[in-house]
């Protein structure tokens, strides 16, 4: 079953030009890591606010895709005597990859044979990638002007003060800026109660529009 994931990174107010190329940087972004780390989607949707930049994804799986790449080694001649046994060339390949020389097969391309490798790495779940790959978002954003705010290294457009970040119901630890990522964000700062637990992920538009944000 597919899920949704929803980020949001809390600020102090940020000028409207920085906040604007954020956004759009944010969008962009979000899916180069996505298809990097060989994680499926359907739709993106990045929105702002002064205090806020959160990205919505739909459709999540559950896995990264499996990954399965195929690598030239050297040349037959090279990896096998001439009674066909393999030689420290092949096992130097193979143990490269991290296969042995059994794995190893022998291919014709461009009138010549080679050894390749067939190497496989099982998709991760997507709750374990995400945390990682959304720490790299938050921190690959680029500014006109930063800034470092109490006793931390972190630079952005101004000091960020919450993150949430959710998929489905469940909450994504993202560690970002001396923060760890819940389920709480914030209403309008005077118009709206201060704080707002979210439940489900697709559900950031309604708590939004309560909490009197648009």
């Amino acid at each position: 079953m597919s899920k949704v994931l929803l980020f949001e990174i809390g600020t102090e107010e940020i000028p409207s030009e920085p906040l604007y190329d954020a956004i759009e940087q944010m969008g962009v972004r979000i899916r180069e890591l996505l298809d990097d780390a060989r994680i499926t989607y359907r739709d993106v949707e990045v929105a702002g606010t002064p205090r806020r930049l959160a990205v919505a994804v739909t459709e999540l799986p559950r896995a990264q895709t499996d990954l399965e790449l195929r690598v030239k080694g050297p040349p037959a001649k090279q990896a096998y005597d001439e009674e066909g046994r393999p030689t420290k060339a092949a096992e130097g390949f193979a143990r490269s990859r991290g296969l042995s020389v059994e794995d190893l097969e022998v291919e014709e391309e461009g009138g010549a044979e080679y050894v390749f490798a067939t190497m496989k790495e099982k998709g991760r779940p997507t709750a374990e990638v995400l945390p990682g790959l959304l720490a790299e978002l938050a921190g690959s954003l680029e500014w006109p002007k930063s800034m470092r705010w109490g006793s931390g290294t972190t630079r952005f457009s101004r000091p960020v003060r919450w993150l949430m970040a959710l998929l489905d119901d469940e909450i994504v630890p993202v560690e970002f800026a001396g923060l760890e990522a819940g389920r709480v964000t914030r209403g309008h700062r005077y118009m709206a109660l201060p704080l707002i637990e979210l439940d489900l992920a697709k559900n950031y538009g309604k708590a939004m529009s309560a909490g009197k944000v648009v």
